[in-house]
C-alpha cells in the first residue's frame, strides 16, 4: 500500500544503501524471517519480535530496524540530512 510513511522509509533505505524487496508473505513463512517490522505514521518504523508466541529472528529489535527508526528520529527530530 502507498502511503507518506512507506515512501520516506523506502527513501531512507535507499540512503542508507538497505537493499528492499517487496512480495507477498505467506503467514505461515513469517516466523522464517530475520527480522519484522511496521512502517505507519502512528508506529513510525516499530519492531515485530514474536508472531503467535513465536520469535522472528532472536525475538528482539533487529539491526536494520533499529538503523531505520535511528535515521527516521533523526530526520523526524533532528531535521538532519543524508
Amino acid at each position: 500500500m502507498d502511503g507518506i510513511p512507506r515512501s520516506v522509509v523506502l527513501e531512507l533505505c535507499a540512503q542508507l544503501n538497505i537493499p528492499v524487496e517487496e512480495y507477498p508473505v505467506m503467514a505461515s513463512r513469517v516466523h522464517t524471517a530475520d527480522e519484522c517490522m511496521l512502517w505507519g505514521t502512528t508506529t513510525q518504523v516499530m519492531p515485530i519480535v514474536q508472531v503467535d508466541s513465536t520469535p522472528i529472528g532472536d525475538g528482539k529489535p533487529g539491526p536494520i530496524t533499529r538503523k531505520l527508526q535511528k535515521a527516521l528520529r533523526e530526520m523526524i527530530f533532528d531535521n538532519t540530512t543524508f
